[in-house]
C-alpha cells in the first residue's frame, strides 16, 4: 500500500458552497433535495441542485463557458482553494502539476439548447462549441487553462465511477514521478438527457430517494463539483489525510445493471484493501443509489468482505446521485468525517431492507475513524473503491521507472483509402469477432474498438480476460448521443432506454468486459488533441504500478457533420498489447510536432496521432516520437 497526501479539498453541491456547508448537512442528516428549478420536467422527482449563482467564465475562458465549467470554477474559487493550487504550482513548477477530472455528462446541459435550435432551424446555434463545452475533456481543459497547468490534463469518463477512478489515475501519476502534485476533480451538472434517460429505465424516484430501504424506489439525481489536491506524502504534509489506495474492477455482466452477486464490487473493494485486514476499516461509505438491484448487489459484496461488523452508510439520500462527480464528492464527505470525527448516516433510510444484512447507520455519529472506504460503481460495470486514512508516518515510495514494450499493434479502419499512403498495415473491422447480442445493439465506436481489441489479443496470443484495459476517444458514442439529443429536443421529447445506457463514454470498455468476461479494471479517457498521449500515459503508469500487460484501445467513429467542422472524418481504432520492460520511455511534454502527413488526420481524429508511433517502431533511426498534444516518447 503506497499512499499519497490529500493536502486540500473543496466542494459545491446540493448542500451549498464549501466544506462547512457539506459538514453541516452531514450532521443534520436532512435531505438537500428539492423540486428542480433549472429545467422543466413532465414527471415528478426531487433533485440535488446547486442552489447558488454560477457567474459566467471570464473573457479569456469564454469558449469553455457552460454550466459544468462554471460549477467547477466556482468550486476552485471557494474559500481560498485556488491559492492552495497556485502554491503547489509555485512549489513544483507548472509542468509538474497535473489535472485529472471525472465526469459523465460534461457540458450536455448547454448542448441541449443548441440541439433545440438545430431541430427548429436545421443548424446548431452560433455559439455551439462541442470540443470546448460538450466533450468529456472540456471542463478539465478549462480548469487547466485557468490555472496555467502544464502537466498532464485528462478526463476520465466511466459513468458514475468517473471521479473515483480519476483519483486512481492521479495517484498513479504521483507514484510514477510524472507529477509532484495533481488536482483531481469530479464535476457533473443536471441535464434533461440524464433525467429523461434514468426515467426511461424506470429508476427515478418521485420523492426523495431512500437508500437501502425496504421500500426504496429509485434515485434522486444531483449535481456537484468536488476538487482535491494530491501531493506525494512526506514529513512536510504528515498532518494531511492519505489516499491509501484505489481499487478498480469490471462487472462483466450488463451495461446498465450490476452483477447480482456483486462480484465486481467485491473485487474493487478487495483491490483497495490490498491484503489489509477488513477488520481495520472503521466505516464503509456505500454507493447506495436506492435502486433495488444496485443496493442489494453491493450489500452482498460488502457482507462477504466485512460481515455485519463495520458501520456502513450512504450519502445519496442527502446530496442526490451526482453521477460522475459522486466519487469525488463523497470522498470529500469522508475527508470531512476523518477531519471532524463525524461518520455520515444514511439519510432517507427508514426501514432497512432485511436482505441487506449490514451494520447500517441511519444517523450520523461522533467517532474518530482511522481508515474509511468509499465505493463508486457505474454503467458499464465500472467499479472503484477509495481507501482513505490518517496515517501520518506513511510516505510515498516512488515506483522505479522502466521502459515498456509493444507486443502487438493493430490499426483497424473501415476506410483503408486514407491509410494506404501512410506505410502502415491496416485491417478491416470484422464484426463477427463481436458476440452477436452485443454487435446488434452497439454503435460504430464500440464495434470498432472491440474489433481492434479482439484482433490485438489474438495476434499477441494473450487471454483478453487477463488484461487491464485503457479505452480512449474524444467523442465516444457521439452518433448515439446525437440521435438522443435530437429526439429529446423535439416537442414530444423522449429517450430510448437502450440508447441511453449505450451513450456513455465508457460503452466500449463496458462491452469489452461483457464480451470477454473480464473483471480486470477498464477505464475510458478523453483529452482532446492529447487523447492518444494521455491514453498512452495511463497505460504506462498502470504497467509500472499494477500490471505486467495492458490493452490500450484508441478509437473514433464518424461524427455527425453538424457537431464540429472537420472533426470525426476518419473512423479508426488503434489497439496495442503493451508489457512492462522494453525500449519505450515515459511520455514527456516536449512540444514535438507530429509528422506533417499525420497532422491533418490527427486534427480530424486525435487518436490517429498514434500512427506516428506505429511507424516509428519499425524505424531504427527514429528516437523521439510525437504522440500528439505536444507529448512524445523516446525509443531507447
Amino acid at each position: 500500500m503506497n499512499p499519497v497526501a490529500i493536502t486540500a479539498w473543496q466542494v459545491l453541491g446540493a448542500a451549498g458552497a464549501g466544506r462547512q456547508a457539506l459538514l453541516a448537512a452531514i450532521r443534520a442528516n436532512k435531505p438537500c433535495l428539492r423540486p428542480i428549478r433549472l429545467l422543466p420536467l413532465p414527471f415528478p422527482t426531487l433533485v440535488g441542485e446547486y442552489p447558488g449563482p454560477l457567474p459566467p467564465l471570464p473573457p479569456g475562458l469564454a469558449r469553455y463557458d457552460c454550466r459544468n465549467a462554471r460549477l467547477a470554477r466556482a468550486a476552485l474559487e471557494q474559500d481560498g482553494f485556488r491559492r492552495r493550487v497556485e502554491a503547489a504550482l509555485d512549489r513544483y513548477g507548472a509542468a509538474r502539476v497535473g489535472l485529472v477530472l471525472g465526469t459523465s455528462t460534461s457540458g450536455i446541459y448547454d448542448s441541449e439548447a443548441a440541439y433545440r435550435h438545430f431541430v427548429a432551424h436545421g443548424e446548431m446555434s452560433a455559439d455551439f462549441d462541442f470540443i470546448h463545452r460538450h466533450a468529456v475533456h472540456a471542463t478539465a481543459e478549462a480548469l487547466a487553462s485557468d490555472l496555467g497547468l502544464a502537466g498532464p490534463v485528462v478526463a476520465v469518463s466511466t459513468a458514475c465511477s468517473s471521479s473515483a477512478k480519476a483519483l486512481g489515475t492521479a495517484r498513479r501519476l504521483l507514484l510514477t514521478g510524472i507529477c509532484d502534485a495533481v488536482l483531481a476533480a469530479g464535476v457533473d451538472t443536471l441535464c434533461s438527457l440524464t433525467l429523461f434517460g434514468f426515467h426511461s429505465l424506470g429508476l427515478v424516484a418521485e420523492a426523495a430517494c431512500r437508500p437501502l430501504d425496504a421500500d426504496r424506489r429509485g434515485i434522486s439525481i444531483g449535481e456537484a463539483a468536488a476538487l482535491l489536491l494530491l501531493e506525494k506524502a512526506s514529513a512536510a504534509n504528515r498532518a494531511c489525510p492519505r489516499l491509501l489506495a484505489v481499487g478498480e474492477s469490471s462487472d462483466a455482466h450488463h451495461l446498465a445493471a450490476p452483477d447480482p452477486q456483486g462480484r465486481g464490487a467485491e473485487a474493487a473493494m478487495a483491490a483497495a484493501l490490498a491484503g489489509l485486514d477488513p477488520a481495520r476499516i472503521d466505516y464503509v461509505k456505500l454507493h447506495a443509489t436506492a435502486t433495488p438491484l444496485n443496493d442489494l448487489a453491493e450489500a452482498q459484496a460488502v457482507e462477504r468482505l466485512f460481515g455485519d461488523r463495520v458501520p456502513c452508510g450512504g450519502l445519496k439520500g442527502l446530496l442526490g446521485h451526482t453521477l460522475g462527480a459522486s466519487g469525488a464528492l463523497e470522498t470529500v464527505a469522508l475527508l470531512e468525517a476523518l477531519e471532524h470525527g463525524w461518520l455520515p448516516g444514511t439519510c432517507g433510510l427508514e426501514t432497512p431492507d432485511p436482505a441487506c444484512r449490514l451494520n447500517l447507520q441511519r444517523q450520523p455519529r461522533r467517532q474518530q475513524a482511522g481508515r474509511v472506504l468509499g465505493n463508486a460503481f457505474g454503467f458499464g460495470g465500472s467499479n472503484a473503491s477509495v481507501l482513505l486514512g490518517r496515517e501520518a508516518d506513511a510516505v510515498t515510495e516512488p515506483v522505479v521507472a522502466v521502459g515498456i514494450g509493444v507486443k502487438v499493434t493493430v490499426v483497424c479502419t473501415p476506410e483503408e483509402a486514407w491509410a494506404a499512403s501512410l506505410d502502415v498495415e491496416t485491417a478491416l473491422p470484422d464484426p463477427k469477432r463481436i458476440p452477436a447480442a452485443i454487435r446488434r445493439r452497439t454503435g460504430e465506436a464500440t464495434r470498432l474498438a472491440l474489433c481492434a481489441g479482439f484482433l490485438a489479443c489474438e495476434r499477441a496470443g494473450v487471454d483478453p480476460r487477463e488484461l487491464p484495459a485503457v479505452f480512449a476517444s474524444v467523442g465516444g458514442e457521439m452518433q448515439i448521443t446525437d440521435r438522443l439529443l435530437v429526439e429529446l429536443a423535439k416537442p414530444e421529447g423522449c429517450v430510448s432506454p437502450t440508447a441511453f445506457h449505450n451513450s456513455v463514454h465508457n460503452a466500449a470498455s463496458g462491452y469489452w468486459s461483457i464480451a470477454t468476461g473480464s473483471r480486470q479494471p477498464a477505464t475510458a479517457l478523453g483529452a482532446g488533441e492529447a487523447t492518444f498521449a494521455m491514453a498512452w500515459l495511463e497505460a504506462w503508469i498502470r504497467l509500472l504500478t499494477e500490471a505486467e500487460r495492458v490493452l490500450l484501445v484508441c478509437y473514433e467513429e464518424r461524427w455527425p457533420p453538424h457537431l464540429q467542422p472537420g472533426m470525426g472524418r476518419h473512423p479508426a481504432a488503434l489497439a496495442w498489447v503493451l508489457e512492462r520492460g522494453g525500449r519505450i520511455g515515459p511520455p514527456e511534454q516536449t512540444g514535438t510536432d507530429l509528422p506533417a502527413d499525420l497532422q491533418p488526420l490527427a486534427a480530424s481524429s486525435p487518436v490517429l496521432a498514434g500512427l506516428a508511433l506505429v511507424r516509428a517502431l519499425g524505424n531504427e533511426n527514429r528516437r523521439t516520437v510525437a504522440l500528439g498534444g505536444g507529448w512524445s516518447v523516446e525509443l531507447r
